[in-house]
Parts: C-alpha cells; structure tokens; sequence
C-alpha cells in the first residue's frame, strides 16, 4: 500500500499544545500506523461523517488523530485528548483540491450554521453586500467551494465577515478579505488567480509543496523530526485574516480588537515586520510599544530571535521612554524624580496645599482635576478649561470656582518644577506639549502599540504626537475585555481618527482550548464593557481551534494542603512537561514570594517573570508571576492560586470608604483580571482556593 502523509499547520497547533509525553504518543501512533496501515493497533477507519475521505487512527483507549484523505495522499487535521470531542471537530470538515486553482483546501461544510447565525443579525441597511457583484465564476476563480457561493453573496456586515472567513479555506478567505477591506482590486486578483491556474501543477505532491502549511514528509522522517524544528513559524503562523490586517495598506490609523488568545500580538508582530521590510534609509524608525515591561521584554526577546533589532525598530514600554525622550529633547530636566506610588503622590499634593495658604480647595479634589480633567484632556489653557465637560466629577463648578481652581493648578506645576518628583502622568503630559509645540521632534514613521485597553486618553495621545498624521501611521491592538487597570480610553478624546474600515476583530482563538476560553470569559458575566468608542464590544463569533480537558477546580483545607498539591503536580510532571511549560500565579506578590519559597524549600528551580530578560532564562524553571504580570503572555499549563470566598475578590484595605461606583468600576476590573489570568492557559487551567469555594 503505497500512500504520502503531509502536515497542517493547523495539526501541528494541535500538536504543540500537548505535553512532551502526549506528543511522543501521538507521533508514536502516526509511525507505527505508516510503517504499517494495516495493523489492528492502530484501528485505521474511515469516520462516518457527510465527507467520506475523512478518517481516523487511535493512540489509546481515548484518542485519536484525525486526517483527510486525497488520492494517495492523507493530510493530518487534528488530534485531541477526548474522542467524541475530535470526531465532533473533524464532522464538518472538508478537504479538497479547489477546481479552478488546483490549491489544497481545508475547509468547514457547515453551511447551515453560518446561515443560522446570519439569520440572528438582520442589517440595518439594505444596500447591497460587498460581494453580491461579484459573478459565480469568480468567485470560483478566488477560491470560494461551490457549497459556500450563496452564503459569501449574504455578508452584509462585520460580523457576517468575521464569521464567514472563520468557516472557509485559507487562500479564498484570504482574497474575500482584501476585496472586503478595499485593499485588494477584484480584476488584479482574479488575473492573478488565472495565473495559478494555468501554471497549477498537476502532480499533487508538487502542489503540497508549494503550498503555504503543508509539509510532506519522506519514507524516512518522523514527525517528531518537524516538531522539532523551529517552532517559531508556528507561533508567527498567520490566518489569511490576520494576514489581511498585518499587510495592508492603510489610508490612517488601524484598530485591531480581539478577546485573549486571538493573536493581536502576533499580528502586531507580522505588522512590524511587514512595515520594517517597506522602510527606506532616510525614513524615520519603526515604534513598537506596549503598557506592562514583562510583555515588552517578551517581545523584544522574539524580535531578536528574528533578528529584527536594530536602528530602524525601537521596542520599549512607553513611560519608559517617555522618560528617555523627554530628557533628550530637553522637555524636563534630568535629574527629575519619577514617583509611582500612589501613596506618595497624593502626599505631595498635600504637602503643596499646605504649602500655599491662599489655595482653599481640598488636595485630593485638586488631584484628581489634574489628572482626570485637565490631564486626559490635554487642557492648557484656562479659556479650554472654562469650555471642557466635566461629566463623573461630581458638583459641577461655575466660571468663578474653575478660574480659582485653575491657578491653583498652574501654582502646583510651577511647585513641581522646584520639587523635581513627578509621576509617570506628569511627565506624559509634559512631553505632550512639548510635541505638541515641536511637531518636527516626531521621532516615528509608524507606530505599534500592542494592549492599548491598558492606556488613558493621555497616553494614547502620545502616541499621536510621536508620530506624522498620515497612511499606516497608528497600528493599534487591544482587547476591551482585559481593562484591568479602570483605564479609560475614548479615541476621539486622544485626537485619534479611526474611519471607515479601520476598525476590525479577530474572533478565532489560537492559543487556549475551547473549554479553558469559555471558563475564562464567564468570569465577565454581569459587567459592561466599551471598545474604546462609546460602544459595546462583542464576542459574538469567538471560537477556540482546540479543544482539551475541562479546567479543574480544588480547593484545600489550608495552605499546607496547597503546598503539597503543588509539589506534587511538579513532580508528576517531570517527563511530561518542561518546567518552565508550567506557571503558578497569584493575586498579590506576597502570595507569590509565598509560593516561591515553598518550590526553593523543595529544590525545585523557579524563576519570576520579573527576573526573565530573555525568553532563554525561563528554561527548564517553574514561573511564577503576579496576575498582572501575565498580561499578553501564554503557558501551557496554569495554576491560578486564591481563588475562594475569603480571596476573591480581593479588596484594598480602603474599599468600604469608596463611592459605590468606584467600588464597582473596581469590581469589574478583578473580574476582568482573573479573566486575563484563567486565558494564559493553553492546555490545562487548574484554579485552586482555600476554605470555600465560589460557586
């Protein structure tokens, strides 16, 4: 029996989500079943799906790895720990080689479920559809399967869009996208589509290997010999979506939202790639920045692996350089202080209160005009600040009461300058107006700002400042759902244009499975949430590509009790994971240093997020980290520690003084924090609590 087996990319995500011990197990049975197709171990049968070139092998009693066969050739599609949930994955799923292209196609046949979800959307407006122009024959010749014709001349709206690419295959998704978005012409597209076809070779091996995400392999390679190769490609692999948003080319700023897990970091990623190969000598560099060190020290380690570093792309946080910027260009004086605590930011208020008798408002009511009337809005003079709403500052002031209040405010920049102790704010603020006056001191020609739902309106304006108003200036990524930090962002406010198609969401879940994504977002369940433009965001749409075990929940007696699961879970997991796969987090740093303790007491190596440089230093360590420090980063295996009722949610010793809207504005941002820390995971979740358990 002679037969050619070829990766997926798409199998190979499967893949690498599992243990080292799983994976073994799965390339074990795929050899075996090769060297001999035959053998009753391996339980080869074709499953009983619409499809009949869909099959199945078993690892053990539970599992099995799904293909597709073609001619002589069987495609890899998925493998997965449960059964029913494979076979329930790979019923709808189709493998072809398109008519017109000749190009392997991987593609879901579901038709009904898409026009169920159509029929939940009615659009407001009755204008035609984007694709209703478009004739049978071409989109044939895009890619577009015969089944799925009527349901492309349906879309309507957004949510049509995002649903419908998620159902087809890669390259006709890929071509709808670029018609969607108007950054594709149809006639060029359809020329160069005729083009494939008349060059389109016959053999089909041929056509695997020239065909993005297929690998065949030889009589004499394993799979294993793939796995081991770089494994980057896979974590940079873009869907024909992603890849829409990655390269196009855009008439302004670019808005990217996706709930975690949907891969807003890997496009960002691509999009400095794509936008650093287009740079010219004379350009201004490239700007790639993000709110929280840990991500951005992540991120640089990725980009140095791809040896993209250099004078044309910069990777910082951005108070970080802001600091750096403002002192070059003079903006603030070099021997500033920057104040991060809270505590002592409002001491310094006071201190300034009490320093100028004639000022007769409160210090706190001062501070917060500052940073929430004055700063956000980037008010610099007292006609704007007479003109400027003041909506959730409570009484509001008339003409009289804000000229006083604003020469307290000027008296209190003017007591800075001699104090030298500024916060991270103030110094935004400060090199804001400074850009503001000096637009020649613009240091970027394009900027990329991962986690934006983590920056003010203050921040967001900086951005707009560093950089030239113009094509492909802002590249904007965030998920309104991960607002840990009560930030408010309102892009009009920021002096940020995002017009007409320039706005778009990610919806396909790369990183977790499917049951760890949905565990994860029912801890947003009660709360509302804005995208940062006044409206609501959706999740409509959101699906995982992998599916897995159920997250666990335990919880102990006490801390010893905790202790010895944790130990006990390392240890069980030697052979079957590389320490640094497995990560234990916590609310606060205490937890975290507790927990730290008990694995160095036990001679077990651990190292905190904080330490790591470079993606090499975790290596073969157990992390440990905060809850916020594990924004935009993944581990294959999760521990999340306090969660129960004396725990959860944690409550600062002040928050029974607070107003019931702060109290809930902070409510919903631990909510939005444990949904940040259970979405880290990508393979196993595993919650743990003390005492009671939440229910």
């Amino acid at each position: 029996m002679n037969f050619n087996v070829a990766t997926t990319t798409m199998f190979m995500k499967t893949l690498l989500s599992l243990t080292n011990k799983e994976q073994k197990s799965v390339v074990a049975a795929i050899d075996h079943w090769r060297e001999n197709p035959e053998n009753t171990g391996s339980n080869f049968e074709k499953l009983n799906h619409p499809n009949d070139n869909i099959y199945s092998i078993r690892v053990n009693d539970t599992w099995r790895v799904i293909m597709a066969k073609f001619d002589d050739t069987y495609f890899l599609l998925h493998t997965g720990v449960q059964h029913d949930k494979t076979n329930n994955w790979a019923k709808n799923k189709k493998i072809d080689r398109n008519i017109m292209t000749g190009a392997f196609q991987i593609y879901s046949v579901n038709v009904r479920e898409f026009e169920e979800r159509l029929a939940q959307e009615q659009p407001v407006s009755e204008e035609a559809g984007p694709f209703e122009g478009i004739t049978r024959n071409e989109l044939l010749i895009l890619g577009v399967p015969e089944e799925w014709l009527e349901s492309v001349w349906k879309v309507k709206t957004d949510n049509h869009f995002y649903d419908l690419i998620g159902f087809l295959p890669n390259d006709a998704a890929e071509s709808l996208g670029l018609i969607y978005t108007g950054e594709g012409d149809l006639r060029i597209l359809i020329e160069q589509n005729k083009t494939k076809i008349a060059t389109k070779p016959e053999n089909l091996i041929d056509q695997i290997k020239i065909q993005p995400g297929f690998y065949v392999l030889g009589e004499d390679s394993s799979l294993m010999d793939v796995l081991h190769q770089d494994v980057n490609i896979f974590r940079f692999y873009l869907h024909p979506a992603q890849r829409l948003y990655a390269t196009g080319n855009f008439k302004g700023s670019m808005k990217i939202t996706g709930s975690a897990g949907t891969g807003k970091t890997v496009v960002a990623m691509h999009r400095a790639k794509y936008l650093l190969e287009k740079l010219k000598p004379e350009d201004k560099p490239i700007f790639f920045t993000t709110f929280t060190r840990h991500l951005i020290k992540n991120i640089k380690s990725l980009f140095a692996g791809q040896k993209m570093l250099g004078d044309q792309l910069h990777v910082n946080n951005l108070h970080s350089f802001a600091l750096e910027y403002g002192k070059q260009l003079g903006a603030f004086d070099d021997n500033i202080q920057v104040v991060t605590d809270n505590h002592k930011i409002s001491q310094n208020w006071k201190s300034f209160v009490q320093s100028y008798p004639a000022i007769s408002w409160p210090a706190n009511f001062l501070k917060e005009e500052y940073e929430q009337v004055i700063q956000q809005n980037q008010i610099n003079t007292l006609e704007d600040y007479l003109k400027i709403s003041r909506s959730g500052r409570g009484e509001g002031l008339n003409a009289n009461a804000r000229t006083s209040v604003w020469k307290a405010l000027k008296t209190y920049e003017t007591h800075q300058t001699y104090l030298r102790q500024y916060s991270f704010d103030d110094l935004v603020f400060k090199l804001n107006n400074y850009l503001a006056e000096h637009p020649e001191e613009r240091p970027f020609s394009h900027i990329i700002c991962d986690e934006i739902q983590d920056f003010s309106n203050l921040e967001m304006r900086l951005l707009r400042n560093l950089v030239e108003e113009k094509p492909n200036d802002l590249f904007l990524c965030g998920d309104p759902f991960q607002n840990i930090y009560q930030k408010k962002l309102n892009f009009i406010q920021a002096g940020i244009n995002i017009r007409g198609k320039r706005s778009y969401r990610l919806t396909v879940n790369y990183r977790t499975t499917e049951e760890i994504r949905k565990y994860a977002v029912d801890m947003l369940n009660g709360y509302s949430f804005d995208d940062f433009s006044g409206k609501k965001p959706s999740m409509a749409g959101d699906r995982s590509i992998l599916n897995g075990e159920d997250p666990q929940y335990l919880v102990f007696n006490d801390d010893e009790e905790l202790k010895g699961y944790i130990l006990d879970y390392i240890r069980e997991s030697f052979g079957n994971l590389r320490l640094h796969e497995i990560c234990i987090t916590a609310r606060t740093n205490k937890e975290v240093d507790k927990i730290g303790s008990w694995l160095s007491e036990a001679m077990y190596p651990v190292i905190k997020l904080n330490e790591i440089e470079s993606i090499e230093d975790a290596n073969d360590k157990v992390v440990l980290g905060s809850m916020h420090a594990l924004k935009g980063l993944e581990f294959k295996n999760l521990i999340v520690t306090g969660f129960d009722k004396a725990s959860f949610p944690y409550k600062p010793n002040t928050f029974n003084r607070w107003s019931e809207e702060a109290q809930q504005q902070y409510l919903k941002s631990e909510h939005a924090l444990y949904y940040v820390a259970f979405s880290r995971a990508i393979s196993q979740l595993v919650v743990t609590g003390i005492g009671e358990q939440i229910e």
